[in-house]
């Protein structure tokens, strides 16, 4: 079949538009294709950082809630001390003593939250509820360790210094904290320890009460609940 002289052109026309189209239609599922895969890696990165919080955060919660018993533990154990001296008796369980003189202090890992919130990143993160959780965070950390460190810095200036020269404190130290077994020492019944050991369960009785004021067991609750949500 012989083809004219005037279909040619009209194909070689045809064929640059075919061509034409398929290098548009190639360039733009490249560009779709780029942003899907921006999307996604975005997508797994967020992934990402929400389980490295929901780790860090859970292991928080034990941190909290260890260091709560201990503040209570505190709080007991000074009891138990104060009904025997102020009954004029001067032995105390060495397990009691070892609590008055120990002193713990909420060691709360935030390595993810800090990185994140010092890179400006908290604005990847999905929801605005989470976001300000995060950023109330620390702030609410800080107060209880406040409160935690003044106890240690009374235990170690004062009440310590103290007990150590009136009794052998390594009794205590090598019973434990709360060995009911290890006996009782002795120290003197005189107002002066007892006067330490209030000020002592002061400290301990206001970090427990620090923790209900400044809402940091509601707001380590809220935020697992948050961050847990959207890794679903």
């Amino acid at each position: 079949m012989v083809t004219s002289d005037r279909t040619r052109p009209t194909r070689r026309v045809g064929r640059m538009i075919a061509e034409s189209a398929v290098i548009v239609a190639s360039i733009l599922l490249a560009f779709a294709l780029d942003a899907w895969w921006d999307t996604s890696q975005r997508s797994r990165e967020t992934a990402d950082l929400l389980t490295a919080l929901d780790e860090e955060f859970a292991l928080a919660a034990a941190e909290l809630d260890g260091t709560l018993f201990g503040h209570r533990s505190v709080v007991a154990a000074v009891d138990t001390a104060l009904r025997r001296l102020r009954a004029g008796e001067n032995r105390v369980p060495a397990g009691s003593v070892a609590w008055v003189l120990d002193a713990p202090t909420s060691d709360i890992h935030q390595g993810t939250l800090t990185a994140l919130m010092a890179s400006g990143g908290l604005e990847r993160l999905p929801s605005q509820q989470l976001r300000t959780l995060l950023a109330g965070w620390p702030a609410a950390v800080a107060d209880i360790q406040e409160e935690e460190l003044e106890a240690r810095s009374f235990v170690r200036a004062q009440l310590m210094p103290y007990l150590s020269g009136v009794t052998d404190i390594g009794v205590a130290l090598r019973a434990g904290r709360g060995n009911d077994t290890a006996g009782d020492i002795e120290v003197p019944a005189d107002r002066r320890l007892i006067n330490l050991l209030e000020v002592r369960r002061s400290y301990a009785q206001r970090v427990i009460d620090e923790r209900t004021q400044s809402l940091v067991d509601d707001a380590l609750d809220e935020i697992r609940r948050e961050l847990r949500a959207h890794l679903r």
